[in-house]
């Protein structure tokens, strides 16, 4: 029995950010179909109307696949959110990675989104609009590099540029697509959507990314088709400084930079805390005090 509530698909959407945003279109009342490759047990209780599509995304035909699934079951689909995007782990330099890596990361981040979006398109031509919202990471509109993650970071410039062009191409038919991009968010902060939101020195975590994209799927958002929105600190603003006094995530509190230093085309900072010893941060895990 086809429902009445509009239908979005989130692709990589039971863990993580993903499963952060399907909890925020659930609530926005949309009947959410999640990706995973992952077959294990899925606790959803709080979502009754999740469906949970399991699918080998390295597959050629499984982007065709899953929209004609959801045609099949619902008959429209209202919003897609393209937010596969694995990168590689062992953090290769780009002399380093190999061809099949390379191919990986790019069909994953890139080659599916595109292929999910040209299956759904004609869908939501015929029924008078939609919405694509890609998933991609802090400075890929710029098309700036990234050490150690070449391949993601031409993945998502990549998106971007895909983006900006499905946005030009599509408004004629009423379909918007905007890109959303956070900055390097981990473990538990990914499916974070409660706790201390209204903290201004707080992480970005899931819940800001699932927030944005809920506004996105609204049909008043949709003249910011083509938008690639950053979800960090300013771009371009300054690193921080040998005695500067910064917020130190894993401590949750102020500390005071003492060193700095370069490893593996990254910069480590040695932050003597308010109170305790003193230890090493990367910049992921700083954030610069408000100015008063």
């Amino acid at each position: 029995m086809r429902l009445v509530k509009p239908v979005a698909m989130v692709s990589a959407g039971i863990h993580g950010i993903g499963l952060a945003i399907s909890r925020a279109l659930h609530e926005d009342g949309y009947w959410v179909s999640a990706s995973t490759a992952k077959p294990e047990p899925i606790e959803h209780n709080k979502m009754p109307d999740l469906d949970v599509h399991l699918w080998q995304p390295t597959q050629p035909d499984a982007a065709q696949q899953w929209v004609d699934e959801m045609m099949r079951a619902q008959g429209r689909i209202d919003v897609l959110v393209n937010n596969l995007g694995p990168y590689l782990w062992d953090y290769p330099a780009v002399a380093d990675t190999s061809d099949e890596s390379w191919d990986f990361i790019l069909r994953s981040n890139l080659t599916l989104s595109f292929q999910l979006a040209k299956a759904a398109i004609p869908h939501m031509r015929q029924q008078g609009g939609g919405v694509i919202v890609n998933i991609g990471c802090v400075g890929a509109s710029l098309s700036r590099g990234w050490p150690l993650r070449g391949a993601y970071a031409a993945a998502k410039s990549g998106l971007a540029s895909l983006t900006k062009t499905i946005a030009a191409e599509e408004q004629p038919y009423g379909i918007s697509c905007a890109m959303v991009c956070p900055s390097d968010i981990r473990g538990t902060h990914k499916e974070i959507v409660e706790g201390d939101m209204k903290n201004r020195l707080r992480s970005p975590n899931g819940g800001d990314v699932a927030r944005v994209v809920a506004f996105l799927a609204q049909p008043e958002s949709f003249y910011l088709s083509g938008n690639v929105i950053e979800l960090a600190s300013p771009v371009g603003s300054l690193p921080p400084r040998v005695g500067e006094s910064v917020w130190v995530e894993p401590i949750g509190g102020v500390g005071t930079i003492q060193e700095i230093k370069q490893e593996a085309g990254y910069s480590l900072y040695l932050v003597q805390p308010e109170k305790g010893k003193a230890g090493w941060y990367s910049h992921f895990q700083l954030r610069a005090l408000p100015s008063v």
